[in-house]
């Protein structure tokens, strides 16, 4: 049976580097290994990321395609078919710059395929400063979640400062949980905890599959914008359903053989010689 999907992160928000690590096995028996870099670089009038990926694997990743989101804009980066063991590609995209000084949060999916036709999607986020530092006065938690079908996510945030804040909550989920989800506005009382439940559902994740998951805070703090990021985990430890994505290269073996058998039947009667008419019977 192959490995399900592992996912590793490691972000420094100091550098401005977001490494995330995806190896997930396949059902040819090797393995999908994507190394992720993305980088950020603040201008006059826009915000540019590079984000280079890099398959470290034995497999080929298919249909690689990124998806950003910054300040209510969203790029997608172009799809490459495949990206072989050892090969990297980079994307680049720009974002206009926010026009009020703040710490924003820049939201990254990388979906792709492996061999077997299975889709598999890595979230990632990292904050963004403009025009200055502005952390928010927020932190909080989000417990790890084993999930079969469906589950809920709590989500729990405090509020550091001494007056009451209405905040803008979104989460960050892989596509298998449904994607980025806007939640809507939260009010956090001063020096309080806020615990909220978020219900999940399973479209697609595979028994022993690991995902990062995002808490999205964002505010206005004063004449600024802050956010904060809440980060935990969420474990698949049953499939939704039949992965019909394994079955399709048998299915595919199968129906060409039916097809050959087929013709070769068809042929074989178009080339066999006509009966003979049976004689007459004579009659006395």
């Amino acid at each position: 049976m192959p490995s399900m999907p592992h996912i590793r992160l490691d972000q420094r928000a100091a550098a401005g580097l977001v490494l995330l690590v995806i190896a997930s096995g396949t059902a040819f028996g090797g393995a999908i290994t994507l190394e992720t870099t993305l980088r950020t670089t603040v201008a006059e009038a826009t915000v540019r990321t590079t984000l280079a990926v890099r398959n470290t694997g034995t497999d080929a990743a298919h249909d690689v395609t990124p998806r950003l989101r910054f300040a209510d804009v969203e790029r997608t980066g172009a799809l490459v078919r495949d990206l072989p063991p050892g090969r990297a590609h980079e994307w680049t995209v720009e974002f206009p710059r926010p026009p009020a000084a703040g710490r924003y949060p820049l939201l990254l999916t990388v979906a792709y395929n492996d061999p077997g036709y299975r889709s598999f999607s890595a979230p990632s986020a990292a904050l963004v400063d403009v025009g200055g530092v502005f952390p928010a006065p927020v932190h909080g938690s989000v417990p790890p979640l084993a999930v079969d079908s469906e589950g809920t996510l709590t989500i729990v945030l405090v509020n550091d400062d001494s007056v009451s804040h209405a905040a803008r909550l979104g989460v960050l989920l892989p596509d298998e949980l449904g994607g980025p989800r806007a939640v809507g506005s939260v009010e956090l009382m001063p020096g309080k905890a806020r615990t909220l439940a978020l219900p999940l559902q399973n479209h697609g994740g595979l028994a022993g599959s690991r995902y990062p998951v995002y808490a999205v805070v964002q505010l206005t703090d004063g004449e600024h914008e802050t956010a904060a990021l809440v980060s935990g985990q969420v474990t698949i430890v049953s499939a939704l359903a039949v992965d019909w994505g394994s079955y399709l290269p048998r299915a595919a073996a199968a129906l060409a053989a039916l097809w050959a058998v087929a013709a070769l039947t068809v042929a074989l009667r178009r080339r066999r010689p006509p009966r003979a008419a049976p004689a007459p019977r004579r009659t006395r």
